[in-house]
C-alpha cells in the first residue's frame, strides 16, 4: 500500500508544533507506520529547539536535537540501528517529507 508523504507545509506546521509545544500532553509527535512497527518523534521537553525523542513501538531509542527532519536523517542513516536490532533504512524512507504520519 502506497500512503502519500507529508507535504513541505504539513511539515513545517509539525515543526511548529514541536517548537512551540509548552510541556502539556499529549505531546506532538511525527511517525511512520512501518510492517516491523512504528518509528515517532517527539518532543520530550520544551524549548526552541525542544529535546526530542525517537522511538519504535513506543520503545525509546535515543533522544535527538529538536529538528525532526535531522532526528529522521539519523534514524535513516544508521544511529539507532544497534538499539533496533536491524537497519532502519531497509523499512525507512530517506526523507521525513516521505513518511506516512499516522498521528499527533
Amino acid at each position: 500500500m502506497n500512503t502519500p508523504g507529508l507535504s513541505s507545509a504539513d511539515l513545517e506546521r509539525k515543526a511548529k508544533q514541536f517548537w512551540y509545544w509548552n510541556g502539556d500532553d499529549p505531546a506532538p509527535k511525527i511517525t511512520h507506520w512501518t510492517s516491523r512497527g512504528t518509528f515517532t518523534i517527539r518532543p520530550c521537553t520544551p524549548g526552541q529547539p525542544p529535546t526530542t525523542e525517537v522511538l519504535f513501538n513506543d520503545r525509546p531509542l535515543g533522544y535527538g536535537g529538536g529538528f525532526i527532519s535531522s532526528d529522521a536523517s539519523n534514524l535513516y542513516s544508521g544511529s539507532y540501528d544497534k538499539e533496533l536490532g536491524f537497519k532502519a533504512s531497509e523499512i525507512l524512507p530517506a526523507d521525513i517529507s516521505q513518511w506516512n504520519d499516522l498521528g499527533g
